[in-house]
């Protein structure tokens, strides 16, 4: 892999990194250079979680998804036999991690 996109990866491991330790999760980056698997560590409300960090310049990949969720809080994505993939944005996110409303109040009760 060049050193610029080992760069890129290790700028938005970063990024993500400290937007959640802005939040007060505690996160550690746990990505190393041709080691396979999780980028991210973190502990939200006492469970452990690992994440992948993914970065595109245009937004190849997932355009469909930014499509589909045009309107809504989250995305779930469903295949057959699988368990559904869900998808939030950061708002969103920020939200049920922090228990923060967001600006325009809390999200409906159903």
């Amino acid at each position: 892999m060049p050193k610029a996109q080992r760069q890129k990866g290790l700028r938005n491991e970063n990024k993500v990194k400290d937007m959640h330790i802005e939040l007060g999760i505690p996160t550690t980056r746990i990505s190393a250079p041709y080691k396979p698997g999780p980028d991210l560590e973190l502990i939200i409300n006492g469970t452990q979680l690992r994440g992948e960090v993914k970065a595109r310049r245009d937004g190849s990949g997932w355009k469909t998804i930014k499509k589909w969720i045009e309107n809504a809080d989250c995305l779930y994505l469903v295949e057959d036999r699988e368990p559904p993939l869900v998808c939030l944005r950061w708002d969103t996110y920020r939200r049920l991690v922090t228990h923060k409303e967001a600006r325009d109040g809390p999200l409906p009760k159903m």
